[in-house]
């Protein structure tokens, strides 16, 4: 779970393809069909869940074709906010367990500054960067001073909570 939790088993990433699942173990889970994004990642989390064990293995038994017109490919819109219906969904299945609890939170910090470096580096859904700073703000002080978040992430933080400007125009010139 905790391999789960930082977004890779192995080189495994947390999609639904490229992986085998015994049927019994999503007998009763289903895509959640509500979502146009991360519906397959939330599939995962539910089947990691009530695996007892999980195998990784470096051999090849999918191919994957990136699709250029996706909804992952596109620039950034509004539906790229289901990441954090799942990641909250998520914590919520996780209460009680700090420790996952916590991995989980920075995970949800880490995704609203990438959608953020995304939408500044497109130049698109720049009506989504207050959210996405509030995300990062409130869940950032949900996550205790041990749970190992990286000095680049504290500096981040830090800016985007005091001079955000200055976060974004630094944005601006790494794109």
């Amino acid at each position: 779970m905790n391999a789960y939790l930082f977004g890779m088993i192995g080189n495994i990433n947390l999609a639904a393809w490229g992986k085998i699942f015994k049927s019994e173990t999503f007998a009763d889970i289903r895509f959640d069909e509500t979502l146009t994004v991360q519906e397959d990642a939330y599939f995962t989390f539910e089947c990691v869940m009530k695996s007892e064990k999980i195998a990784c293995t470096e051999r090849s038994f999918y191919y994957y074709f990136q699709n250029p017109s996706s909804t992952m490919n596109k620039p950034f819109d509004g539906s790229k906010m289901q990441y954090f219906t799942v990641l909250d969904r998520e914590l919520e299945i996780l209460k009680g367990n700090r420790t996952l609890e916590e991995r989980l939170l920075i995970r949800k910090v880490t995704t609203a500054f990438d959608l953020t470096s995304k939408i500044v580096g497109e130049n698109s859904g720049t009506d989504y960067l207050k959210c996405l700073r509030q995300i990062a703000l409130e869940t950032s002080e949900q996550i205790s001073t041990k749970a190992g978040i990286s000095s680049k992430m504290r500096t981040k933080i830090f800016l985007l909570k005091h001079f955000p400007s200055v976060y974004y125009k630094l944005l601006r010139n790494r794109h």
